[in-house]
């Protein structure tokens, strides 16, 4: 099954003026290194927007703001991932000048690094259509100078779609994902329409242990 879903991220200079950064910006845009290769931009209007925003409402858990991707990367390299940051989904807000996440809770250790220019830019990860280059959920962020993610190959993709699972986990046992979440993580890794939550999870946690073992 050809995946019309993709992973990547994209890089926008921090400041601490308050406690909000930019996600996005509104409309069209471009990587500084010609990202995406597979539509003509990416793409966050304020239809899109709402429903990412509702995505992130929806979680239970705040999303983290790491360094350098490490959430993505700590199972192939065995580093820990510290957190830099928090925010809550429902602190994600739209303006006419694009997604912005609110109430951002740094680390003492973050606020200090940003303070002293050791970390400049903020990060999101996030998935988008490939025909269209419309966002459609953002997993998480970083701090970072180096905001492309190197190709996201195997491990990371599959990292990636395990925090979408991971995000959409409620409490009750009973909760399920919804339709419109499954139906992306299975064109994200790739998997036949009928693909089941199990798996899905089957799928993200073998695409870790094939990349972990050089195949």
């Amino acid at each position: 099954m050809k995946r019309n879903v993709a992973v990547a991220s994209l890089a926008f200079e921090l400041n601490l003026t308050g406690n909000t950064i930019q996600l996005f910006p509104a409309g069209e845009f471009r990587a500084n290194d010609g990202r995406p290769a597979e539509c003509a931009n990416w793409v966050l209007n304020e239809s899109l927007a709402r429903q990412v925003i509702e995505h992130l409402s929806s979680r239970q858990n705040k999303i983290v703001i790491d360094y350098e991707h490490q959430t993505l990367r700590t199972e192939s390299n065995g580093q820990p991932a510290p957190a830099a940051g928090w925010w809550k989904g429902t602190d994600t807000v739209w303006t006419d000048a694009g997604m912005f996440a609110q109430n951002v809770e740094w680390t003492e250790a973050a606020r200090k690094m940003i303070a002293g220019g050791e970390y400049r830019y903020i990060s999101p990860v996030f998935a988008y259509d490939k025909k269209t280059g419309a966002v459609l959920q953002v997993l998480n962020a970083a701090l970072t100078n180096n905001p492309a993610l190197d190709g996201m190959n195997q491990v990371v993709l599959a990292a990636a779609s395990r925090l979408i699972v991971q995000a959409s986990t409620q409490p009750s046992p009973e909760k399920t994902m919804n339709e419109e979440l499954l139906k992306l993580l299975r064109k994200l890794l790739g998997l036949a329409d009928d693909a089941t939550e199990a798996d899905i999870l089957a799928a993200a946690a073998a695409g870790g242990r094939l990349y972990a073992k050089g195949k």
